[in-house]
């Protein structure tokens, strides 16, 4: 197996291949970067799964790294009973743009911004007359649903102990914990909700008249914490770890990664020191106010209504193919209520609703699930593959002797490596790479 030498930190200092290396101190010069390749040939590992136990690794980057994308649907969907389709990758939910506006906007004095050792922070202040009626993100939560908000905070004033922080309000008028931003130095806070209990909203709650400082808010679904990412983007945590410690990765998306149950899947991957996103699944949520047409007035099917809409990079002739829609089951014929499919040779995409007469009546179904906060939401093959360059990224390296590599993610994806064994060649190479270097 081909070892990719430019990914290992160990050899970023050797010269270029037209180069001799020399010691004194060794019995035999190596000749050139390229006998060093070929020896460490075969000292290369691969491994796949969604947590992997390493017994021989040596202390160098992995020469390989991909994590697959993975979607689930737990039941059947229908308009009345929508299912969510999950995928991997955790999202940031806290608009704090959004925050500063609506809170500032109902008191000015509640929030305002400020500059400290470099770096902006929001001043918020908990006042019991404006604070209480200010309720952000209200009925915009999951039910049923553990939630937790993590921040960088500190005192608002040297010496002056804040005694306050953001918390979360239940639909039964309970409350989750909340804790005293308390220190002069930065730290950071996480507040967690009750995943038998649904949020209603997000206020400040505190003791008195006190301000804090906040920056780096993240509100996420989950019940470990994660670290910030910012607002609207997508998170996957790799964790690299031994007995005593654990390298953490975090690989910051624009989208989850996706699968089908047909097996396509997006890929994410490290290739010479960049991150990419292979995008092989497609996604859209529909509002109803898209333009929708049928061909027939009528479904064959009684009190039912059949109409289509082009997906234009969706794969064409995906009426065989599973798919994953939150509100609408997949239907091999068009002959029956609530189900959707594709066409045969084209990327028309067809949904059939129960107990709709007309082309208004079914885009007001589609927009009433939107105005509810489950639109409609399609998962589908692409047509072509989309590839995102991310960035300059790091290949995550493994400890000597053991590494466990997993994800936190709650879906548990496949991850695809290759690593460096920990054999007696590659000791005999790094020990006298590390005095010829001094």
């Amino acid at each position: 197996m081909e070892y990719k030498f430019d990914n290992d930190f160990r050899f970023k200092n050797l010269p270029d291949e037209s180069t001799p290396i020399n010691a004194d101190n060794l019995n035999k010069a190596l000749d050139n970067t390229s006998w060093l390749k070929s020896q460490l040939d075969g000292t290369i590992e691969p491994m796949s799964g969604s947590s992997i136990e390493i017994n021989d690794s040596a202390e160098a980057m992995l020469n390989k790294l991909e994590i697959e994308g993975k979607s689930t649907q737990d039941g059947e969907p229908s308009p009345e009973n929508p299912v969510e389709i999950k995928s991997v990758g955790y999202t940031n939910l806290f608009d704090s743009d959004r925050y500063y506006r609506e809170y500032s906007e109902l008191d000015n004095n509640c929030v305002s911004k400020i500059i400290e050792d470099g770096v902006e922070y929001f001043n918020i202040n908990y006042s019991p007359s404006a604070s209480r009626n200010y309720k952000f993100m209200q009925g915009e939560f999951k039910p049923d649903t553990q939630y937790i908000i993590t921040f960088k905070g500190k005192n608002a004033t040297k010496g002056v102990i804040s005694n306050a922080s953001f918390q979360m309000y239940y639909t039964d008028r309970s409350t989750s914990g909340w804790v005293n931003v308390s220190t002069d130095n930065e730290q950071e806070y996480s507040i967690k909700s009750s995943a038998q209990k649904t949020v209603d909203y997000i206020t400040v709650n505190g003791s008195g008249a006190h301000r804090f400082l906040a920056r780096d808010i993240c509100l996420y679904e989950s019940s470990t914490l994660k670290p910030y990412i910012p607002f609207g983007k997508y998170g996957i945590v790799l964790n690299i770890s031994n007995d005593t410690e654990t390298k953490t990765t975090t690989f910051v998306l624009n989208e989850p990664l996706r699968s089908l149950p047909t097996g396509v899947k997006d890929l994410l991957y490290i290739k010479n020191g960049r991150l990419f996103v292979e995008r092989n699944v497609g996604n859209v949520s529909f509002t109803g106010t898209e333009s929708w047409a049928t061909g027939n007035p009528q479904s064959s099917v009684l009190n039912s209504y059949r109409a289509y809409l082009p997906i234009n990079n969706a794969k064409i002739g995906s009426l065989n193919e599973k798919i994953f829609c939150s509100h609408f089951v997949y239907g091999s014929t068009r002959n029956e209520a609530n189900v959707c499919q594709f066409a045969t040779n084209n990327n028309n995409f067809h949904i059939t609703i129960a107990n709709v007469s007309d082309i208004n009546s079914f885009k007001s179904v589609l927009m009433q699930q939107n105005e509810n906060g489950t639109p409609v939401e399609l998962v589908y093959s692409l047509e072509k593959s989309v590839t995102e360059d991310l960035g300059e990224i790091e290949m995550p390296s493994t400890f000597k002797d053991k590494s466990t590599i997993t994800t936190t993610d709650e879906l548990e994806p496949t991850i695809n490596l290759e690593y460096v064994k920990d054999t007696i060649l590659t000791s005999y190479v790094e020990k006298r790479l590390i005095n010829l270097m001094k």
